[in-house]
């Protein structure tokens, strides 16, 4: 990446930094491949530093990558807790809140890269993603815009998943859901 992809893709990386001493942000993130429709509830970057969803489904995550603490339930199951490196992938909405930690850098532990950064509208970047080696294959590939103020993944085409972030709010302070 070379010009005026290395320009944005710097702009993209100083905002992201920024970002993570910014408010709470509070958003809807809507998940859509053939099939599947899930709408989540976020609270990310509490005062805690902690990240959490709620799915339509009653899903139930919550995140601090501080301690690498990761509580998850499913239904009626009793929560679990794991020490883990880095933020959960499955599904990536929590890593939507701290683009820097999404699969797609290239890192031992990643599976896409980012090939290319553009802009997408006033401060937005698209950063167009990639595999990690070979030929560019759009099944493989997919792409992010990030909000460059509040550091949050608007759009995101992941794999075979479409996710879209919406009412988005900050806040300076919330009790958990």
């Amino acid at each position: 990446m070379v010009g005026e992809g290395l320009t944005y893709l710097v702009d993209f990386i100083g905002a992201m930094r920024n970002a993570r001493t910014g408010d709470m942000v509070l958003a809807k993130v809507h998940e859509s491949a053939p099939g599947v429709r899930i709408t989540y509830d976020v609270r990310a970057r509490t005062p805690e530093g902690t990240f959490e969803l709620v799915s339509d489904d009653n899903f139930r995550m919550s995140y601090r990558p501080a301690e690498g603490i990761l509580l998850g339930s499913e239904g009626s199951e009793t929560p679990r807790q794991d020490r883990r490196p880095h933020f959960p992938m499955t599904p990536p909405v929590l890593a939507m809140f701290s683009p820097l930690d999404l699969p797609i850098w290239g890192g031992p532990r990643d599976n896409r890269r980012v090939v290319s950064a553009e802009p997408d509208g006033p401060g937005r970047i698209r950063l167009i993603l990639g595999p990690l080696e070979g030929p560019e294959d759009p099944l493989l590939g997919g792409y992010a815009v990030v909000d460059l103020e509040l550091g949050v993944v608007l759009e995101m085409r992941y794999g075979d998943r479409d996710y879209v972030t919406t009412d988005i709010r900050t806040a300076s302070w919330m009790p958990s859901f």
